[in-house]
This record gives C-alpha cells, sequence and structure tokens, in this order.
C-alpha cells in the first residue's frame, strides 16, 4: 500500500511540474521574441529553396557567408506556424521546458536516488533560474538535448547502464539546430577522462572500462555532429566567435555572467550553495572525495557563465546535480537532514518568487512593432537603402523581405566585421554623453558609408531616440511617417522626393519633449490630423489634443485625449493631460480617478502627485489625505524640480 502511495506521489509531481512549466512559460513570455522573426522568414525560405548559405536578407552582407547553425529549428518553427497562431507556439515552448524540467527529475531519481520533495524543489528552481531562456529560440530545444545526453552518460557511469548509443541520434538533430554540439564530444571526452582519473585513484578495472567505452563514443560522435548539410559549420561557426571575442563579448548573452541582469543572482545563490554543501561532505571520508572525481567535468560547467553569461542554461543543471550528488555523500543524521530540506525549500521558494518578478517585468515591457509601418513602408515603396537597429532587423526581414533588405538583423556571425561594431558604438554610453554634433558626425559617416536614403528608429532604446532627435532638426531628411513605436525618416537625396511632397512634415516633432513648433500651431494640427488618417497613434492624438489646448478649443482636446486612451491605455501623457482639464472645468471625481490612473502608469511622474493633492486639499478640504499623496509622491519622484514642489506643497500646510 505504502509503495503505491509513493508511486502516486510520483505520477502527481510529474503532471504538476509538467503543467507548472508550460503555464510558468505562457505567463512569463507573452510576447513573441524577437529572434523569432528571422527564423520565420528563414524556415521559409529554407522550405522553398533548400539550405542556406549566403545572406539574403541584408544589402550590407551581400555575398558573405551564412552558416545554416539553426536551418532544422528554423524550418519545424516555420511549419509550426503554418497549423498554429505564431502567439500560440508559446505553448509548445512551454512544453519543451516541462520536459527539461521532467528529464532533470528522472535523472536525479535514477542517478542519486534524490528525496521526491528535493527534485521537485530543484525542479521549480530550474524553471525559475532559467526562465529568461525559455523562449522560441533554438537554445531551448539544444538545453533538452544536453540534458538527455547527460542523462545517459551518468546512467552508464553510475548505473552502468549502457544507452550511449542514443547519444548519437540525438548529437545529428543537435548538430542540425544549434552550434552547441560541440558538447556531446566533449561532454563525453571528458567524463572518458575523469573516469580514467577515478581509476587511478580507486584502483578499479571497472573505471578503466566506462574510460574506454566513453573514450570511444565520443569519437563517434565528432562524425556524427558533423554530417551533410551541416558539415563543419557548428565547429567554424564557434571559431568565428572565438576569433571576434572583443566585438561579442558587447553583445548582453555573450557578456560574462557578473555584469549581468539582477535576475541572474539566482546562479549565484545556487553556487554559493553548492560551495557550502560541499564543504560538508569532504570532512566526513578522505574516500568521500575519490568517489567524487568523475563529477569534475561540471565543475568548468559551473563556472562557464564567468566566460559568457548564455552558459548560464549549462551551469544550473549542473549546480542541480552536483547538490544531488553532494547530498547523497551526506552523512547527517536523519533529523539534521529534515532540516536542511526545510531551510532548501525556504531558499528556493524566495529565489523562485524573486526570479519570477524579475523575469516577468522584463517580459512585459511594451514591445516596438508597428505593423502600421510595415503597411506604410509596402504601400508606398520607398527607394534607396534603409537604416535600422540589429534588434528590429529581425521583424522587418519577416515582414518586408524581399521587396525590402536590412542594415542589420539579429544574425550577430553575419556583421561580426563590420556593422556590429557600429552598433554598438553608437549604442556606447561614450558617445551618447557626446554633443549632438559629435553624434551626428558619426551618424553622417554611416549615411555616406553605406549610402542610407532612409531610417527607421523606434522608442525603445537610447541610441535611437538619440538619431531621431539629430535627424529632426537635420534639413537634409524628412519625417514622413510615425506612429506610437516607430518614426520613419527620409533623406533627401532625391530618390523619394514624392513622398516627401505628399508626407514630409515641417511643424511636427512627435517623440521630441515638445511634440510640435511652437511657431507652426496650424500646420502642427493639419500635419497631425493628417498622420492620423493614415496612421492613428495615441502619441499623435495626445499631440493633437495639447494643440486644440492651446487653441482654447477644450471640447475638442478632451475628445482627442479621450480618443488617446482608447487606442493605448497604457500611455500615461493623455490621461494626465485629460486629469487636469476635468480639474479646470470642475469635474474633481474624474481628474482624482484619472490622477490614480497616472500613478499606476508612470509613478516616477510628479504631476499627479502635486495635482491629486492639490485636489484633496483645496477642494475636499483633505489636508490628511494630500499630505499622505505628496509624501507618496516624494518616495517615488526622483526629478529634482518635482521633488522640490511636493516639499514646498507639504511645509505649507
Amino acid at each position: 500500500m505504502l509503495y503505491w502511495m509513493k508511486q502516486f506521489l510520483v505520477y502527481i509531481s510529474v503532471i504538476f511540474l509538467f503543467i507548472l512549466s508550460i503555464l510558468f512559460v505562457v505567463f512569463l513570455h507573452p510576447t513573441i521574441n524577437i529572434n523569432a522573426w528571422l527564423n520565420l522568414v528563414s524556415g521559409k525560405e529554407v522550405a522553398t529553396y533548400g539550405v542556406i548559405h549566403t545572406d539574403i536578407f541584408s544589402y550590407t552582407t551581400v555575398h558573405r557567408e551564412w552558416f545554416p547553425s539553426e536551418w532544422l529549428f528554423a524550418l519545424m518553427y516555420y511549419y509550426l506556424a503554418q497549423y498554429i497562431p505564431i502567439s500560440s507556439i508559446v505553448w509548445i515552448v512551454g512544453m519543451i521546458a516541462g520536459l527539461q524540467v521532467l528529464i532533470l527529475f528522472f535523472l536525479l531519481k535514477k542517478i542519486f536516488n534524490t528525496p521526491l520533495i528535493l527534485r521537485l524543489l530543484f525542479g521549480i528552481l530550474y524553471l525559475s533560474a532559467l526562465s529568461l531562456t525559455f523562449v522560441e529560440r533554438a537554445q531551448i530545444v539544444s538545453t533538452l538535448f544536453f540534458l538527455l545526453t547527460i542523462f545517459f552518460i551518468l546512467l552508464y557511469i553510475k548505473k552502468e547502464k549502457n544507452l550511449l548509443w542514443i547519444i548519437l541520434p540525438i548529437t545529428i538533430l543537435w548538430s542540425n539546430i544549434h552550434p552547441s554540439v560541440f558538447l556531446s564530444p566533449l561532454l563525453l571526452f571528458l567524463f572518458s577522462l575523469f573516469s580514467f582519473v577515478e581509476s587511478i585513484f580507486v584502483k578499479s578495472g571497472l573505471w578503466l572500462k566506462k574510460a574506454k567505452i566513453l573514450f570511444i563514443f565520443s569519437l563517434v560522435s565528432i562524425p556524427f555532429s558533423m554530417l551533410p548539410p551541416i558539415y563543419t559549420t557548428q565547429f567554424r561557426l564557434l571559431m568565428l566567435f572565438t576569433k571576434e571575442h572583443s566585438v561579442v563579448a558587447k553583445i548582453s548573452e555573450w557578456a560574462p555572467v557578473w555584469v549581468s541582469s539582477f535576475s541572474y543572482f539566482i546562479f549565484y545563490c545556487l553556487l554559493i550553495g553548492t560551495i557550502f554543501i560541499f564543504w560538508l561532505v569532504i570532512p566526513f571520508k578522505k574516500q568521500v572525495s575519490k568517489q567524487l572525481l568523475w563529477l569534475l567535468p561540471f565543475i568548468g560547467l559551473v563556472f562557464s557563465p564567468f566566460i559568457s553569461e548564455r552558459n548560464i542554461i549549462y551551469a544550473i543543471p549542473s549546480i542541480i546535480i552536483l547538490l544531488s550528488a553532494f547530498f547523497e555523500k551526506l552523512s547527517l543524521e536523519k533529523k539534521v537532514k529534515k532540516y536542511l530540506i526545510i531551510l532548501s525549500c525556504f531558499i528556493c521558494l524566495l529565489i523562485f518568487l524573486f526570479g519570477t518578478l524579475v523575469p516577468y517585468i522584463q517580459s512585459t515591457l511594451i514591445n516596438h512593432y508597428s505593423p502600421q509601418l510595415i503597411s506604410f513602408l509596402k504601400e508606398n515603396h520607398v527607394n534607396g537603402n534603409m537604416f535600422n537597429e540589429d534588434k528590429y532587423g529581425d521583424y522587418l526581414s519577416y515582414n518586408l523581405y524581399p521587396e525590402y533588405k536590412t542594415f542589420i538583423n539579429g544574425r550577430s556571425d553575419l556583421f561580426l566585421c563590420c556593422e556590429l561594431s557600429l552598433q554598438q558604438k553608437l549604442n556606447s554610453p561614450a558617445i551618447n554623453a557626446d554633443s549632438n554634433d559629435t553624434f551626428k558626425k558619426l551618424l553622417d559617416s554611416i549615411w555616406e558609408k553605406y549610402t542610407i536614403s532612409f531610417v527607421i528608429t523606434t522608442r525603445g532604446y537610447r541610441s535611437e531616440r538619440r538619431i531621431a532627435e539629430v535627424l529632426s532638426s537635420d534639413p537634409k531628411w524628412a519625417l514622413i511617417f510615425w506612429d506610437d513605436n516607430a518614426q520613419l525618416f527620409v533623406k533627401k537625396d532625391g530618390k523619394n522626393n514624392k513622398l516627401i511632397e505628399k508626407y514630409g512634415v515641417t511643424a511636427a516633432t512627435p517623440y521630441e519633449s515638445t511634440p510640435y513648433d511652437k511657431n507652426k500651431i496650424d500646420e502642427a494640427i493639419k500635419e497631425y490630423e493628417s498622420m492620423v488618417h493614415i496612421s492613428d497613434s495615441a502619441l499623435s492624438r495626445n499631440t493633437l489634443g495639447l494643440l486644440f489646448v492651446k487653441r482654447k478649443n477644450v471640447p475638442q482636446a478632451i475628445e482627442e485625449f479621450t480618443k488617446a486612451i482608447l487606442l493605448n491605455n497604457e500611455y500615461p501623457p493623455p490621461f494626465l493631460n485629460l486629469a487636469i482639464l476635468e480639474m479646470q472645468t470642475g469635474q474633481y471625481k474624474k481628474a482624482k480617478d484619472l490622477f490614480n490612473q497616472v500613478i499606476l502608469l508612470d509613478p516616477k511622474n510628479p504631476s499627479p502627485y502635486i495635482y491629486l493633492g492639490e485636489i484633496y486639499a483645496k477642494i475636499d478640504q483633505n489636508v490628511p489625505q494630500a499630505k499622505a499623496i505628496w509624501e507618496q509622491g516624494l518616495q517615488n519622484v526622483s526629478n529634482m524640480q518635482g521633488i522640490q514642489v511636493l516639499n514646498q506643497l507639504l511645509n505649507s500646510y
């Protein structure tokens, strides 16, 4: 009876982890990953014409080699998108994440007989620690293959069950999906090496036999990783990234983990925990240290994120395996082990909560895709070479190829020699700290070198906002399109004269702090009204509202602010502007509701706290409530001028 109860608990745990994994991924990543777009368009090309070997998506990379390192993943992704909506593929990603967790779950059971509660905790911890990697990229499939390879190697080493042959077909698939396939022969070789070392220390012929078998499989797996149509592509790509390390290291996911985001604190927590448990294990028996030599390959994987952040996907499972191995050797009383498990549960819960919160905030940031821009480009056929930011290139390629080719996209290996360095220079803090004249000189050199005729900028990145500032004041360029997410500038080089005559603006400056020329109010109204018929947006409607306020047309201003809110209820300015008008016209209840909404959307803005507090103090005669709001503002606002006003209000009552 007890046996069946334990089995029932295991089945329930497996189902729980799998469902949790799916919901976790869907909850954390509701938007499409930026790299998904290029996978889709390249998958379509592979399906139509075969494996790509020369880049076709960017005009800057003519005749450069396209490394088809993820061709099979792109093909599968493309075919998948033919049958289910792209936005629903995140559920498939969740299933793959769930499979990873279950492989780890059974690995810990089969190899180390880890207690059920710890396996559950490690599974949840794995989800949290690698939450940012569960996206529509080939990397998620490669991680699955990595875990399977580790599982079959450990099954042979620890349980003497030889299923190593399964690694060979895994290697074939892996080689056509992701460049990390080099790990397959490398892991087999390293475990062979340290099994040989183990045989010397413990004087065991069995360990020597294991070393020989693993070594044979490591040799056999090498040709299996280089079969047609991929051949040596993955290894040549690895060499390229090694050669261009100075450029590659400036890409966030290739940078060392210590300069990474806050969410990677989970890695540090687990690393410290592993060192602590190891410190507990070693003193008990000298013989224990000899019995753990075969685990040494995991040590290299554990510290690999200090070379590149993206290696976190190998470090986390390695740490969990080491913790399980150390826990198995831990010679403590049952009572002490019980307390250790309880402590582990508490720590894992905290890490899970914090590790979930940060990625969720990052993943729910507004994306800056612009379907309206795509429609505008297709309808108007802008001539010449495009300039775009690399993170936007994949989206543009998916929607505009073959009619338009991008300046740069997310395939960093194609642009290592040239364009990626330029992009990094534009994004560097040093160049962004320089004057607009210095920044403009750099931009002019890019426009001249690549014969740029039109520039797409979004609101997502500091360098692009800076580019927009420079182009707005440059008489050689004309703004012909904008919406909430993107702008389109065209150079006055004779290639797009008709478009400039039809759409070019002289008074509208939508992305600047003052979104119109103060000396051209009537022209600005006409230009914004013209643009909302082309591409309606909350930004344009909000600016129209401000312009009508300037013209003392309050009813029309209220109508425009209301339309802006309906178009985008997460854009704070129209809420604030409408609230001020409602307050001025005596609609205090509406104004209070709107000011509270602004505080939710933009808590660092001092204005809603100032106005809302004044309504409570002057209209409702509720000074304590007013002071509470102003004090709340002081806790959230960072603007010095706003802080001074809030302090003055507090001191005046």
